[in-house]
């Protein structure tokens, strides 16, 4: 429901707005790549994103997180 909230009402358009600035999903590490695809998942039904596109969603998140942040990826 909160990342429906974000796309509907708040106009996200990124896995990674919606990861870093509208939800706790990423306040203490990078969340896990399947913890971001179930988000993505939801976001793409709205937004009508192709298998590709979601896809790129996660690894944009995924790489954030190891080269902006220098935060370890959770791969659990």
């Amino acid at each position: 429901a909160e990342v429906l909230y974000c796309v509907h009402e708040e106009m996200a358009m990124r896995l990674l707005d919606v990861v870093l600035r509208r939800t706790y999903a990423a306040a203490f590490s990078c969340p896990d790549r399947e913890s971001l695809t179930k988000i993505a998942r939801v976001m793409a039904g709205e937004l009508e994103w192709s298998d590709e596109e979601l896809s790129q969603e996660v690894d944009s998140v995924m790489d954030y997180f190891t080269s902006t942040l220098s935060i370890p990826q959770n791969n659990d």
